[in-house]
């Protein structure tokens, strides 16, 4: 008899402590949000989960957990020949610094950084606004959903300008976003924000030099 008495004593005590972590949760929650994060590690990628918010919310920082959780990369020219150089850097400060050389050599003349897959749901939202520093030059912001034209995948892209020097907050509205492939324009593409599946940043503006993107932030705004 003491022995169940103890039994239902831990249970009992157990509940207890399940119901306060559930209700330190809720007070801790802004957003009608839930956010689950899968690593592999040393698999070659990451999966992050939004589903169901309801407001603006972060999307992402930029400090050095963000570039696993992310699984952010460079891809440049090289992949066709060209000669344009980029990297990134996580910086102490808790942003990415996006910077490298554009080169039109080889036909080439593009340089991005691109997030591995993602699973995000943003229909709650009108679009993301970012807090960037750049050198006064008009990058690409881009998104990937599950999207396809003629088996062709399609990403969606919207300028980004920059102010040299200079923090800036930058909305982005989703009907800004254009269908392209290969920098070819696919007008028939819509994007479906309940559908994000990546996110990135390329420059290909044509003018070669060094460039630099630094960028803080993103998130979510809904008016």
């Amino acid at each position: 008899m003491e022995r169940i008495s103890n039994l239902a004593n831990d249970r009992a005590q157990l509940l207890s402590q399940c119901i306060g972590i559930r209700r330190g949760r809720k007070k801790r929650m802004k957003h009608d949000m839930r956010k689950f994060t899968i690593f592999g590690v040393g698999l070659g990628f990451s999966t992050v989960i939004f589903q169901g918010f309801a407001g603006s919310v972060e999307i992402s920082g930029f400090d050095r957990s963000s570039r696993q959780e992310f699984g952010w990369e460079v891809v440049n020219d090289g992949v066709m020949g060209g000669l344009s150089k980029g990297s990134i850097v996580m910086a102490e400060s808790g942003t990415m610094v996006f910077r490298g050389v554009l080169s039109l050599e080889n036909d080439g003349g593009f340089s991005s950084v691109r997030s591995g897959e993602v699973q995000m749901d943003l229909s709650g939202a009108k679009g993301v606004v970012l807090r960037v520093r750049g050198d006064g030059r008009t990058y690409q912001f881009r998104l990937m959903t599950d999207a396809r034209v003629r088996d062709r995948r399609v990403a969606f892209t919207a300028p980004l300008q920059t102010n040299a020097g200079q923090w800036a907050e930058v909305r982005v509205p989703f009907a800004a976003f254009k269908g392209t492939w290969r920098g070819e324009p696919v007008n028939e593409a819509l994007l479906d924000p309940s559908k994000i599946q990546g996110f990135g940043f390329q420059l290909s503006d044509k003018k070669p030099g060094a460039f630099s993107l630094e960028v803080d932030w993103m998130k979510t705004y809904t008016e």
